[in-house]
């Protein structure tokens, strides 16, 4: 018998990217190893771990890369608000909601995504990214 219902998966990269700031830069960023030989189905969402968040920094906005060079764009630029964890200022999460299909026949993703940051104001610290999956 085949699988039935949702099944839901996550990979995560846990390096800090400290001091990301108003634009997007080459060096910030998370290179991401996709098993694409497992992965079938659609990336619905993006969580970004913050902390160190200074400067009056009040969203992050994600651009997700077929290449580390910033190139070959999977997604639009997506803008979420910071969500602070409770009785914090200086740390919390911000959620993507992306919905992209990633079936092998129809979207082929590379090996490797690469994911960069920028905020509004001042800077922050990108402790972890983790892609959530569902098939």
């Amino acid at each position: 018998m085949g699988k039935v219902g949702t099944f839901w998966h996550n990979m995560a990269v846990a390096t800090d990217l400290a001091t990301v700031g108003t634009g997007f830069l080459l060096a910030k960023r998370h290179d991401i190893p996709l098993d694409v030989d497992r992965m079938a189905g659609e990336i619905r969402a993006i969580r970004i771990r913050l902390k160190a968040v200074a400067g009056g920094a009040t969203t992050l906005t994600l651009k997700v890369c077929a290449l580390a060079n910033g190139t070959q764009i999977i997604t639009n630029d997506t803008t979420t608000p910071i969500m602070f964890n409770i009785g914090s200022s200086v740390a919390g999460s911000a959620i993507f909601d992306i919905e992209l299909a990633h079936v092998q026949s129809r979207l082929p993703l590379p090996a490797t995504i690469s994911t960069f940051y920028k905020v509004d104001a001042g800077t922050v610290t990108v402790d972890t990214v983790e892609i959530i999956w569902s098939e």
